[in-house]
This record gives C-alpha cells, structure tokens and sequence, in this order.
C-alpha cells in the first residue's frame, strides 16, 4: 500500500536520446579535429592492408578515398562558405 501523500522519485538522468544529439552537438563543433582522426586512422588501415596484407593497390586505396569524401567535401565546403561570407563583407 502506497499512501497518498507519496509521490513517485523524479528521475534525475536525462532520456538517452538527447545525450545522443548532445554527442552528435559535439562531435559537430569539433568536426576538424574528428576528420583528422579519421584521417590518420585511414592512413593506418591503409598501410596494413597495403603491406602487412599485401592486398591489392585498389583495394589498400578505398580507405585513402573515403577520407577524400568523407573529410575533404566537408572542408571545402566550409572553405567555401567562409570565402563567401569574407567576399560579401568587402562588398558594403
């Protein structure tokens, strides 16, 4: 038997689903730093397959190339943008 007065404990964590969109907030502010990281580790996979694996020149390039994708587009992309905002500055 519960008595009246007593009220159910508040939870005091937040739902799972917003640390997630405040992990992805973070990992999005530092955006450099995490295409840096997936740069070095494409290298890394790269030069194993390349050597320690003796795969084939095509198959040890997928991992150089999915960083050219995957980091470079978004880095020009923001080069881009910036040299847009920095262009319509000057025209004032």
């Amino acid at each position: 038997m519960i008595a009246e007065g007593i009220t159910a404990p508040k939870l005091r964590h937040q739902p799972p689903a917003s640390r997630f969109w405040e992990s992805v907030t973070i990992l999005h502010r530092r955006r450099t730093s995490v295409i840096a990281v997936f740069s070095a580790t494409a290298i890394l996979v790269h030069l194993l397959l390349r050597f320690a694996m003796h795969t084939a020149p095509g198959i040890s390039q997928i991992p150089l190339l999915a960083v050219l994708v995957f980091g470079g587009i978004p880095l020009v992309y923001e080069l881009a943008r910036i040299q847009r905002l920095d262009a319509s500055s000057f025209s004032r």
